[in-house]
């Protein structure tokens, strides 16, 4: 099945003041509302106009007007709540198809492009956006089939894992999507906007009368000469198909999507976040044997090992919280966080969590949120080093440090051309300039220091640093390659170029060997083991 052959469905209201956006009155009147409702549609239909798809269909609550552009289908919702009114969307326009909704304004068109590619891939039955507020931004099919919605609550808390159950219950493989936030709240509205600041959304809210939102400036600072860069974070690239075998050695096969990845040297056991099923599934490195799968109330994108043995910091980015997993098969903690928590690290006691979209630390004591710190926009890493915590925001392009104590914010500065992940030695920190093909070195303290930038061509992604040997290594997921880097004396040296498997976005170290674990995110789910080099 071709992207091409694939239809999208909006599922929209006509923006008539007191129909829509109605939780965001108050603040706004309904009239301002509309307006609002009114900038989302015109968002998400650009976004799905700039996709390459077989049919675009608005399946529409009231009248077509001139808002709808005539690339467009329009046919009549139809059918009693919601869920019915999906099941019928999917009826009426026929499979392969993705519906998305009114309320992320943010979508592009390559989010879009990355749920029809994965609708596409063989084996592949659904896709399903998780929303950050429990249910979903997205929904695809390959073929239309209403058992999917037939009593599935809707516009609830437990919609999102409601509607999981019933794709697992049909047997239907599905793939996750990222998660978005979509809007309800007026919070929600800032935040959005703040994330993606040329859109019409955004603009729509900037006008709202001044004092009414305290945010509005700056959903449209990126246009200014003084704003802070609010492009897009740096994503990995799409690796091409291999070109040559992977060095070292394939240690398992696990037939499903995984990204998150630590190496234990205590337990021997690898930790990776896989799809299918969602879960933590813990390898023993040496025999490759799979030795547990601990289940997860969501997917992440980071694991953190603070300690040998464990346990694994795992942020759950769609369930808002952090599960805190034993190595030893005991249970797991689990402890809700701010919104799309996608990072963490622990030092003296306390645990910090990365809020991405809730531009926060949330800081963890004694099993309980005891604080919260205001970062720059997008945490996205988080590392502990030097006695202090660093944040990589990533849509600000800024490595801000923070005292682990009093929570203040000690410095601030700006690295990079798109920095994505920061691990550290204990002392040093080490950042992969994602948009730049750059590995990038800092003092973390008094305040971080530049000390070295090393090129590193290929979309540098993953990162993973051995203290003991003084090494650092990245993934090229642009190349399918990992580069391993001396850093001894203080000069950067390249001691090796290895190929890997394809789409290596995460890496870790084996700190008994050196050796390198790699995780390919794609299907079929491998993990690689290469041994370091022995200069």
């Amino acid at each position: 099945m071709s992207a091409t052959g694939v239809s999208v469905i909006v599922i929209a209201k006509e923006p008539v003041a007191g129909r829509v956006k109605t939780r965001l009155t108050p603040p706004l009147a309904p009239e301002q509302s509309a307006k609002i409702a009114a900038s989302c549609i015109a968002d998400t239909l650009a976004a799905v106009a700039g996709t390459a798809v077989s049919r675009r269909v608005v399946v529409l609550d009231g009248a077509a007007g001139d808002w709808i552009p005539d690339a467009f289908e329009v046919i009549a919702q139809r059918g009693g709540g919601l869920d019915e009114r999906l099941a019928a969307a999917f009826e009426d326009v026929g499979g392969p198809a993705i519906l998305v909704g009114m309320d992320t304004p943010q979508l592009t068109p390559q989010i879009l492009a990355e749920g029809i590619e994965a609708l596409g891939r063989p084996g592949v039955d659904a896709v399903l956006g998780p929303a950050l507020d429990g249910g979903y931004w997205a929904i695809g099919l390959r073929a239309p089939d209403h058992r999917v919605f037939a009593g599935v609550p809707m516009s609830v808390e437990e919609t999102l894992a409601e509607q999981r159950r019933r794709l697992d219950e049909l047997g239907l493989a599905t793939v996750e999507l990222c998660p978005l936030r979509d809007l309800d709240t007026i919070e929600d509205a800032r935040a959005i906007a703040r994330q993606a600041p040329r859109t019409r959304f955004a603009a729509a809210l900037a006008a709202m009368p001044v004092g009414l939102l305290a945010a509005a400036s700056l959903a449209l600072a990126g246009c200014g000469d003084d704003a802070p860069d609010l492009r897009p974070a740096a994503e990995p690239a799409d690796s091409p198909p291999l070109s040559s075998r992977p060095d070292g050695e394939i240690l398992v096969t696990l037939n499903t999507e995984v990204e998150g990845l630590v190496v234990d040297g205590q337990t021997r056991l690898a930790a990776a976040i896989t799809r299918q099923p969602v879960a933590l599934t813990l390898v023993d490195v040496d025999t490759g044997k799979i030795t547990a799968r601990i289940p997860l109330p969501a997917t992440g994108r980071h694991l953190d090992l603070p300690v040998p043995g464990g346990p694994v910091l795992v942020p759950t980015e769609s369930n808002n919280s952090l599960v805190i997993a034993p190595l030893d098969g005991s249970a797991t903690t689990e402890i809700a966080t701010g919104p799309f928590p996608h990072d963490a690290a622990r030092i003296d006691g306390r645990i910090f969590v990365g809020d991405e979209k809730g531009d926060t630390l949330s800081v963890i004591a004694d099993g309980k949120v005891i604080d919260t710190i205001d970062t720059p926009l997008q945490p996205g890493g988080v590392a502990a080093g030097g006695g202090v915590i660093a944040v990589i925001a990533v849509a600000e392009r800024v490595l801000a440090t923070y005292d682990p104590e009093t929570l203040e914010e000690i410095a601030r500065l700006q690295v990079g051309v798109g920095p994505t992940h920061i691990v550290t030695d204990g002392e040093l920190g080490f950042v992969a300039d994602t948009e730049g093909d750059a590995i990038l070195a800092f003092d973390l303290v008094p305040k971080p220091k530049l000390l070295w930038s090393f090129d590193a061509p290929g979309t540098p992604y993953g990162i993973a640093v051995d203290p003991t040997r003084q090494r650092v290594w990245a993934t090229l997921t642009a190349t399918n390659q990992a580069v391993e880097i001396s850093y001894r004396g203080g000069t950067p040296k390249l001691l090796a170029t290895h190929a890997t498997v394809e789409q290596p976005n995460t890496i870790d170290l084996d700190p008994r060997s050196g050796d390198a674990v790699i995780a390919a995110r794609d299907q079929p789910g491998q993990l690689q083991r290469i041994p370091g080099s022995s200069r």
